[in-house]
C-alpha cells in the first residue's frame, strides 16, 4: 500500500495535518483501517488553558501563600519555607495566558506584602529556577509590554535582587561552587551538607545572568560562572562530570555521569547562556561535556533494541546503573536546539517507547524497560517529554512528535484531575494517585503544551536566529526571556 506523502507511519496507525472546523490540527488513526479521528489544535489550546484556570485557581484559594498546593485533600505544603514559590513560578504564565487581574495581584502582593526576611531553610538550585526565574521573566515581559500592569515600575526585578542576594551566602565555600541549602534569613546553616550536586551547582547561569545585566552588578553572573567552570575543569580525562561533589574539598563524591537526575540542566545551560549572552567560553565548554556524553554513555541499539543514554563511571567509562532518570527525557531537545537532529530524533524515538510501556514517564526504570524502577516509580507531573516533543515538532515539523504528546497529554488530563487541580501519579503501574502538584506542572508542564498546541515555534526560530542576534531563550522552567546580548561581564572563569 502507498501511503499518502501528507501521512506519516506513527506505530501501529497513521497521522497526517489536516484542516478543522476549529483550525489547524491532525488526523490520527488509531489502527490502521480503523476510525479517523480530527484533533484541532485551538480545542487542546483552550484545554490547556482550562487545566491550568483549575490548577492556579486551586492553588489560590486552598494553597496560598503556601509553596504548594495538595490537590486532593485541597489544602497546601511548603517545600521551600512557605515563599509562595508556585505564585512566584507562575508569573510568565498568567501573562502569556493574559490573566490581567490575577498578574495584576501577584505584582501587588510581592510588591507590598512578600516577605524574604524568613528564617527558613531553602533549596538554592530550586529557589534559582523557580523563583528567581519567575521574578525575573514577569519583570522581562511586563518591561516589554505592561498592558496587563500599567502602573508596573520594575517592583518584580527589585525583589530579584533582595532574592538573589539572600542566596549568595551560599557561593562563600572554598571553591566557589555553591552549597546546596542557605537559609534566607541567616545564609549558611552551621552543620549543614557541604556536598552538592552537579546540576544544583551549575544551573544558575541564565537567571544570574540576566541579573546581573539588568540591576547592572556584575556579582550574579561572575559567581554562578566561577562555580560551573570550577566543576568543568574537574571533569575526567574523558570529558565528563560527576554526580556530586564536595564544596570544600573541590572532590567529587560520586563519580557517576550521565544526563540525568544531578547533572542533567548542568549542559542544558551552557548552550543557553551562550546562545543569550553570546560568551564562547559557555560554547566551548558545552560542546566538550556534551561530545563526551554522546561518546561515552550511549548504550549500543544493538544491546537493547532501542538507543539509549546510560549512567558510566566518570574515569572509567563503564556502564555504573542499570536505570534511566526520567529527567533524561529533556535530552533529545537539547540534541536538536544543538543540530544534532538524527541523534534527537532516534532517542526521542526510545522514550516515546517508554510512553507506550509505562503509559507515564516513570522516575527511574530499567533502561531495557523491562519494568519501572521499585522505589522510583512515581509520575510526578514533569514536563522534560513533552518538552522533546515541543522542540522536535518546532524544528522538523513532522506530526509524529506532535501526536506522541497529545496522547500523553490525553492521559495526563483524564487521569490525574484531583477535587483541587492535577495530582501526581505514584505508582505508574496501577495510576494511583498522590497528594502533590510541583509548582513546574504550571510553569513548565502546561506551558510546553499551550506553546505547542499554540503552533508556537517562533519561540525556536528565534532561538535559532539568536546565534547573529538577539534571540528568546528558555530557561530551566522554560522562561520566555529576551535579554540583550552583550558582551560578557566576566570571561576569564578565576
Amino acid at each position: 500500500m502507498i501511503m499518502n506523502p501528507r501521512e506519516r507511519s506513527f506505530g501501529n496507525g497513521r497521522v497526517s495535518s489536516v484542516k478543522t472546523r476549529g483550525g489547524e490540527g491532525i488526523r490520527i488513526n488509531k489502527n490502521i483501517g480503523g476510525a479517523m479521528a480530527a484533533v484541532s489544535l485551538q480545542d487542546l489550546r483552550r484545554d490547556v488553558e482550562e487545566m491550568f484556570d483549575v490548577a492556579f485557581t486551586g492553588y489560590m484559594t486552598r494553597a496560598f501563600p503556601m509553596d504548594d498546593l495538595r490537590p486532593i485533600s485541597c489544602s497546601g505544603s511548603n517545600s521551600q519555607g512557605g515563599i509562595a514559590i508556585t505564585l512566584l513560578d507562575s508569573l510568565d504564565m498568567l501573562y502569556m495566558l493574559q490573566r490581567g487581574k490575577d498578574l495584576r495581584k501577584a505584582v501587588i502582593f510581592i510588591s507590598k506584602t512578600w516577605n524574604l526576611d524568613l528564617d527558613v531553610r531553602v533549596h538554592v538550585f530550586e529557589v534559582t529556577i523557580r523563583a528567581l526565574g519567575g521574578l525575573l521573566s514577569g519583570h522581562v515581559l511586563l518591561s516589554r509590554d505592561a498592558h496587563l500592569v500599567p502602573w508596573y515600575k520594575g517592583e518584580l526585578l527589585d525583589k530579584a535582587v533582595e532574592l538573589a542576594d539572600r542566596l549568595l551566602p551560599a557561593f562563600e565555600t572554598g571553591t566557589g561552587v555553591p552549597l546546596s541549602w542557605v537559609n534566607l534569613k541567616t545564609g549558611q546553616v552551621r552543620g549543614d551538607t557541604r556536598i552538592t550536586c552537579t546540576a544544583c551547582a551549575g544551573t544558575m547561569l541564565l537567571e544570574f545572568g540576566v541579573l546581573s545585566r539588568l540591576s547592572n552588578n556584575h556579582i550574579y553572573e561572575e559567581k554562578a560562572k566561577r562555580a560551573v567552570v570550577y566543576l568543568f575543569n574537574k571533569r575526567s580525562v574523558r570529558g565528563l562530570l560527576g554526580n556530586t561533589f564536595n564544596v570544600d574539598k573541590g572532590t567529587w563524591v560520586r563519580r557517576q555521569s550521565g544526563v540525568g537526575a544531578g547533572i542533567d540542566s548542568y549542559y542544558e545551560y551552557l548552550l543557553k547562556a551562550y546562545v543569550s549572552f553570546g560568551d564562547e567560553d559557555y560554547l566551548n565548554m558545552y560542546i566538550e561535556t556534551y561530545s563526551s556524553v554522546q561518546a561515552y554513555t550511549g548504550l549500543s541499539k544493538e544491546i537493547n533494541g532501542v538507543t539509549s543514554l546510560v549512567d558510566v563511571h566518570m574515569t572509567s567509562g563503564r556502564v555504573v546503573n542499570s536505570y534511566s532518570s526520567a529527567l533524561g527525557a529533556f535530552w533529545p531537545g537539547l540534541q536538536s536546539l544543538s543540530g544534532q537532529l538524527k541523534d534527537a530524533r532516534n532517542l526521542f524515538d526510545s522514550w516515546d517507547l517508554v510512553r507506550r510501556k509505562f503509559t507515564w514517564i516513570p522516575e527511574s526504570f530499567a533502561f531495557d524497560m523491562s519494568a519501572a524502577h521499585p522505589v522510583l516509580k512515581y509520575y510526578p507531573l514533569r514536563p522534560e517529554f513533552i518538552e522533546s516533543g515541543y522542540i522536535l515538532y518546532s524544528d522538523t515539523r513532522n506530526p509524529n512528535y506532535l501526536v506522541s504528546v497529545i496522547r500523553f497529554y490525553q492521559t495526563l488530563k483524564n487521569t490525574t484531575r484531583a477535587p483541587c487541580g492535577f495530582a501526581s501519579v505514584s505508582d505508574v503501574s496501577t495510576g494511583q494517585l498522590e497528594d502533590s502538584m510541583e509548582s513546574f506542572f504550571l510553569s513548565e508542564t502546561l506551558k510546553y503544551l499551550y506553546l505547542l498546541f499554540s503552533n508556537a515555534t517562533d519561540v525556536l526560530d528565534q532561538y535559532d536566529r539568536a546565534i547573529g542576534g538577539v534571540g528568546s531563550f528558555r530557561t530551566m522552567s522554560a522562561r520566555p526571556l529576551r535579554p540583550v546580548k552583550q558582551a560578557p561581564l566576566w570571561s576569564n572563569g578565576k
